[in-house]
């Protein structure tokens, strides 16, 4: 591991040698600042690298260890051990828990865990899991992977960026588990685009607001739309016009072609 001194005005680094014998993937710093864990695939598993005096300690029980993430009020970790996830306690540097198993595991994956240690969301090469902490239980699954996660301080919400279509997708925390938030705007698309005589909004569930203008801001129409609904449009001249669709969730703007 290379430590680098940002306020040197030499950026100096130093290294710390981890002896695991394989290729290092993750790093995470529990809360104190007092240890870094370093996960990578080796037959020794991860390691918890003392940063004060570099001393590196083998975590026992695994191997092929990926993601990597510190509990923020307990000197814990949870890691991705194969195709498993794992409960580590950087005391004993030891395995407390085998929480579940993933559908599998082929490269390095991410952990985001709320502030208060309640959730972690654990991102899989096909799958995504919401654990529950306080018992150690998965609450929640859902299908296909992603590439990393992070959460908002309170947990209110999870987000998630996909492996292929370039999107950011929301997870919200409600009363009971984490629900996928449905109105994902930021996905909506209108179509057919360009249009001749009519266009729907794809991605948008229940009713939004919908506002067409023309290019200099000049509004053109104002509906309460949804996504079955057609808009019609075949009374405006040929040229560019902007679609702004309002949710609870925020406003978008997409740019509509009629020809």
């Amino acid at each position: 591991m290379r430590k680098i001194n940002t306020a040197c005005s030499s950026a100096s680094s130093n290294f710390i040698l981890d002896n695991s014998g394989g290729e290092l993937y993750g790093i995470a710093i529990n809360n104190s600042g007092v240890s870094a864990i370093a996960t990578g695939f080796s037959t020794h598993g991860p390691t918890n690298v003392n940063l004060s005096t570099s001393a590196v300690q083998n975590i026992t029980g695994m191997s092929q260890s990926y993601g990597v993430a510190t509990l923020h009020n307990s000197n814990e970790a949870l890691v991705y051990n194969g195709d498993s996830i794992v409960r580590v306690s950087l005391s004993s540097n030891t395995v407390t828990k085998r929480i579940t198993d993933l559908t599998f595991n082929t490269s390095f994956q991410n952990i985001a865990i709320t502030v208060d240690d309640k959730y972690a969301f654990v991102i899989g090469a096909f799958d995504k899991k919401v654990i529950d902490l306080s018992n150690n239980t998965v609450i929640q699954t859902f299908t296909s992977g992603q590439t990393n996660v992070a959460t908002k301080s309170d947990g209110s919400a999870f987000y998630v960026t996909d492996y292929y279509n370039g999107t950011v997708r929301v997870y919200k925390n409600i009363t009971v588990g984490i629900d996928e938030l449905k109105k994902d705007i930021f996905n909506a698309t209108v179509y057919p685009n360009p249009v001749t005589n009519g266009f729907r909004i794809k991605g948008i569930e229940g009713t939004s607001e919908l506002r067409l203008t023309d290019l200099n801001g000049k509004v053109l129409l104002t509906k309460q739309v949804t996504g079955n609904e057609t808009i019609t449009v075949n009374n405006l001249p040929q040229g560019m016009y902007i679609v702004k669709i309002i949710t609870s969730e925020g406003m978008i703007e997409r740019k509509l072609v009629k020809k």
